[in-house]
């Protein structure tokens, strides 16, 4: 045969049998041998930085090629579906040839017992021996996501996997319950020293474990401990979805409008547009379980006509790939119709707008979310906008944030695509939630369906609730702005203003916060920016900036805005209190504050909006060159993935801008670090990018739908001017009302929020001891001095009390007044007692005390309470707690019947 056919043929036979062959010449000194793929994740790396090695398809082959002393790495080929098995024979003929061995996904090993495969949910890597690496502490995290392992005891692994919290760190230890990942198993007469591992630690790229750099580490000591004349072994790879730009590259002049087209384009690849295919798909898993699968959605692209789904959830698999969320939220598909909506007037793109408006119809007129009860006109709950409409317990749920933000993404789709069918929606959305808004502006989080029809919306309209979480409250406030500025409506700015107010006299101290409080502030940006829009004084900018510097505070330098956690005791979702929490709940992506991690779900999303309004509408560069710092940020870390393309033009929920690397605690339950919402993320900074290249405002571009007509009609059918006006509740009058008062004993904190003069304000509260107007107290007496101001010719003391039996809240016992005319010396007036009225469960009266005129300037009120709650009744033989809202000098009563 010709020296060349004789050439081309052994060239192919390498090509094609290349994973049988040396991967390296035979002359050169090749001391690891790897059985499995030459494809895998380990064998390209070691390709790519030059690492000399060879790839063998059996065991058998390895142990025949690899010399004495070397080392083979046998890869789980079979992985996730089948162990690594190998018999004795293997072990044996190791020993004898002294070899050191890395072994993964084992079904056997000599002398060691191993479990049956499992499954991890909640488990992450922890390093539990400073053996492995002078660069890996002990207790430092890694992950390995959704993988499968076989347990297995051993005393001192170097690895584990392990339930803990903590952001990089095992904050609580390593619990009892952590299984091996990785062991050093010494040799012996039956096997060869063995560095042993539960699970497929090289699918280090497929999988895409991270932090890539500590898992870099991790196999460089590996590699370090298997081949020890090996010196400076360096393992590096490019992540399989990485951001898009690096810290320190130069963005091109166009990366703002590249970053908009893709992140328009991701809705297109992602397959959550569903198809009739995906419906079916959806429908069967979604009564099942929240997730399922993303193989199904391949390659699928609907017209939006049958929604959008909510987004990826944040576990990957051992392929890569992410679960779907199966859930259609209203939120999530109006978020995304708007920035389909933008996409489409920006890049003249016709198909991108025809989605957008099928979105919209889709949510108003097909899926549910405004229809049944929430569509008729004589039901509390008319206009309001169910979270979502695929899961019952959803479908019950009216969030006041939700319902704002489709709102104003429906207004926005409107001005994008002039398609002006769902404005009158919005503004039946707007005027339902400002009907269940009480007179501080603040309403419950969640009003649900069983709430509104059991009480009606005019027990909220009526009831003084404050929830000072902005999360829940602040969109709905820059809902009533925007439609007050085409109304007029005068209602419409009291509740913005009063609830805006409200929660600035309470910054930060009293804050309440989800996630962080970094996110409260961002979502606090975008009412107070329109604030200005409609009243621009030097108080309301005041307040802007006083927010916006302590977000801009946290802001990198390379755009990027720092999470921050709040007072840990006013978290509704704060870090994990100990291993087994982690996971059980919604949580932060940082256990500590100052750790360099932005939140791309909760805050910097909302942040990117907020400061881009208040550029707009104060025309102030302190706000304009923040924004531009995080659309920089925002530009660089949009994923890019060849591998992936559902993923490709995202946003995920957390980006480690140290690292420069998705990455976070991974804890909160769904929405984690690797998690992508289509809405709130992908909705929301598309669409802000969008407003940035037409030069524009979502304030400006939401003036342009006309809502005036269909909520100007609304009003009067939803919230009669006559009806308000009997609602409302004239201020009891009485010589005490506006009087300085001051607390002789503490009230709960909890339960005191205007402070003592809220008792002399002329103002009661509601049935419900959430209400802000009560005063409570437990197991002591609630005693006061109020300063008058002047002579008053006392006659009538009287007391307005709550009693609750359920919660612990029972009616005084007993009263003592006393006066005094210079505010130190006090005589005891009148005091009076009071028989237990146990035949009232829930109830409000006046407790009246009376006696001979005299004139005093100060007086002292010690109210009892009931002691002890009584035998028979919830908590019996606690401290009773005695609730409060007014302590009332010579009223007059229009009816007596409710005095005692």
């Amino acid at each position: 045969m010709p020296m060349f056919r004789l050439w081309y043929f052994a060239t192919v036979f390498a090509l094609v049998f290349g994973a049988n062959t040396r991967l390296l010449s035979a002359e050169e000194d090749t001391h690891l041998c790897i059985v499995g793929s030459a494809e895998s994740d380990l064998c390209q790396a070691l390709q790519q930085q030059n690492i000399r090695f060879e790839s063998k398809p059996t065991w058998q082959s390895a142990l025949t090629a690899v010399e004495s002393g070397g080392a083979i790495a046998v890869l789980a080929d079979g992985y996730p579906e089948s162990t690594t098995d190998l018999p004795d024979e293997f072990f044996q003929t190791a020993a004898k040839k002294d070899l050191r061995v890395y072994l993964e996904f084992p079904g056997y090993v000599p002398g060691i017992t191993l479990g049956s495969p499992t499954e991890s949910r909640w488990e992450r890597v922890v390093v539990s021996s400073e053996e492995l690496s002078s660069d890996l502490s002990k207790l430092r995290i890694l992950s390995m996501n959704r993988c499968r392992f076989v347990p297995m005891t051993e005393d001192s692994p170097l690895m584990v996997l392990a339930r803990v919290a903590g952001f990089d760190k095992a904050v609580y230890g390593i619990p009892d319950s952590a299984s091996p990942l990785l062991v050093h198993l010494p040799a012996t007469k039956g096997r060869p020293e063995m560095f042993l591992a539960s699970s497929k630690m090289s699918a280090f790229i497929t999988a895409r474990y991270a932090p890539a750099g500590a898992w870099q580490k991790v196999w460089q000591a590996v590699l370090a401990k298997l081949l020890p004349n090996k010196q400076n072994i360096q393992l590096t790879w490019t992540p399989t979805v990485h951001p898009t730009y690096n810290k320190q590259d130069q963005l091109p002049v166009n990366a703002e409008l590249e970053a908009f087209r893709r992140g328009a384009s991701w809705y297109l690849k992602s397959g959550l547009l569903l198809t009739l295919k995906t419906e079916e798909v959806t429908r069967l898993a979604a009564a099942k379980s929240e997730v399922t699968n993303h193989k199904p959605f391949d390659n699928q692209v609907g017209d939006g006509s049958l929604g959008m789904l909510e987004g990826f959830d944040s576990g990957i698999l051992p392929d890569g790939s992410q679960r779907v969320r199966v859930i259609l939220r209203s939120d999530c598909i109006s978020e995304s119709a708007m920035a389909l909506g933008i996409a489409g007037e920006v890049l003249n793109d016709e198909k991108l707008s025809s989605i957008s408006k099928n979105l919209q119809e889709y949510l108003y007129e097909r899926s549910g979310a405004v229809h049944g009860d929430r569509g008729d006109p004589s039901h509390p709950s008319y206009g309001m906008i169910a979270w979502g409409v695929t899961n019952d317990a959803w479908l019950r749920s009216n969030y006041g944030d939700d319902i704002a933000r489709v709102v104003l993404s429906t207004l926005s789709t409107e001005s994008t695509t002039d398609d002006h069918r769902w404005s009158p929606f919005a503004s039946r959305a707007i005027l339902s939630n400002l009907r269940s808004c009480g007179p501080y502006g603040f309403r419950p989080a969640n009003t649900t369906q069983n709430d509104l029809t059991k009480h009606g919306w005019e027990y909220f309209f009526q009831s003084s609730t404050v929830h000072l979480a902005p999360h829940f409250q602040s969109y709905l406030w820059a809902c009533y702005l925007a439609a007050y500025q085409q109304t007029g409506d005068e209602l419409l700015l009291q509740r913005a203003k009063t609830g805006i107010r409200v929660m600035m006299s309470k910054y930060p101290d009293e804050w309440r916060w989800t996630n962080g409080l970094q996110q409260e502030r961002a979502r606090m940006l975008l009412p107070l920016a329109w604030l200005i829009r409609v009243e621009d004084s030097p108080e309301h900018r005041r307040w802007l900036r006083r927010i916006a510097e302590d977000v801009i505070a946290c802001q990198d330098a390379s755009g990027a805005i720092r999470e921050e956690l709040g007072q840990i005791d006013h978290g509704g979702f704060p870090p994990h209190r100990d291993n087994e929490s982690f996971g059980a709940h919604e949580a932060p992506l940082i256990h500590e504050n100052g750790e360099p991690v932005s939140d791309l779900l909760y805050t910097t999303n909302f942040a990117f909006l907020g400061l881009h309004e208040a550029a707009a509408a104060t025309g102030d560069s302190y706000y304009q060159d923040a924004e531009d710092r995080l659309a920089k940020f925002l530009c660089r870390i949009q994923t890019s993935s060849d591998v992936h393309p559902e993923l490709d033009g995202a946003w995920m929920r957390a980006f480690d801008f140290h690292r420069w690397e998705y990455w976070g605690s991974n804890g909160d339950a769904g929405w984690g670090a690797w998690s992508i919402e289509s809405g709130w993320t992908q909705g929301w900074i598309v669409t802000v990018l969008g407003l940035r290249i037409q030069n524009t405002s979502l304030w400006e571009s939401i003036q342009e739908v006309n809502v005036a007509d269909a909520y100007d009609k609304q009003r009067s059918e939803m919230l009669p001017q006559e009806h308000i006006a009997s609602l409302e509740k004239a201020p009891l009058l009485h010589e005490a009302r506006y009087a300085k008062t001051n607390w002789q004993t503490n009230p709960a904190k909890n339960y005191s929020f205007f402070g003592p003069n809220s008792l002399t304000d002329g103002l009661l509260g509601s049935s419900s001891y959430h209400d802000v107007q009560w005063t409570g107290i437990e197991g002591e007496p609630l005693i006061v001095t109020i300063d008058l101001g002047h002579e008053v010719s006392l006659s009538k003391v009287a007391i307005h009390a709550l009693q609750s039996q359920p919660v612990g809240i029972y009616f005084p016992s007993e009263a003592n007044v006393s006066y005094s005319q210079d505010g130190r010396t006090f005589t005891e007036w009148k005091n009076a007692k009071w028989q237990a009225q146990d035949d009232f469960e829930q109830s409000q009266k006046w407790f009246s005390i009376s006696g001979e005129s005299m004139s005093t300037r100060y007086l002292r009120v010690a109210i009892n309470s009931r002691g002890s709650i009584p035998e028979g009744k919830q908590a019996a033989g606690r401290d009773a707690w005695l609730f409060v809202d007014e302590i009332a000098v010579n009223p007059v009563f229009e009816s007596s019947k409710e005095v005692q």
